[in-house]
């Protein structure tokens, strides 16, 4: 189960080489069966002031940190987990920020760990538009904004896919 925002883009293939084929040799099934995987979100101040894009007031979420959560770009995760967190998702209010609700107050509150792939995400379409532009040479980022480019989501696509069949 991947989960992913429309203005990113994400090389699904090795995403998954990364998650899975990587860590089923790290973790036993239960482990697996228990974890979201993404970017690592830790120790994030709530924002409080008005105008603000993720701005919340004291009454919407109390605490002055966010929960560790994972960025809502892109997060990869079992159906499994997915169930458990809409079971318990009945049990808590919710909160707007969806990546915070889901993958912070919603996993804690399943016992759901969150394991990092940060290093494989970039925060600059520059990275991205470098990768495209430049085929020959493997793209360090898996996960990165696409600037709402649709021939750079196309071309990083096809790229993605180029790979893929180059290491069959």
């Amino acid at each position: 189960f991947l989960k992913m925002d429309d203005d990113v883009v994400v090389d699904f293939i090795s995403i998954y080489q990364k998650v899975v084929e990587e860590n089923e040799k790290a973790f036993d099934k239960e482990t697996m069966e228990n974890t979201m995987f993404g970017y690592i979100q830790m120790g994030l101040p709530v924002q409080r002031s008005q105008g603000w894009k993720w701005a919340l007031s004291k009454e919407e979420f109390d605490s002055d940190f966010h929960p560790t959560f994972l960025s809502g770009w892109a997060y990869v995760t079992t159906p499994n987990v997915a169930n458990k967190l809409v079971k318990i998702s009945k049990e808590v209010s919710v909160l707007w920020i969806d990546d915070v609700w889901v993958t912070g107050i919603l996993a804690g509150r399943a016992n759901i760990q969150l394991k990092s792939l940060n290093m494989f995400y970039t925060f600059y379409n520059e990275h991205i538009q470098c990768c495209v532009i430049e085929p020959t040479i493997e793209c360090e980022f898996l996960v990165g904004p696409s600037g709402n480019n649709l021939t750079v989501i196309r071309k990083y696509g096809e790229l993605s896919q180029r790979c893929s069949n180059d290491n069959l």
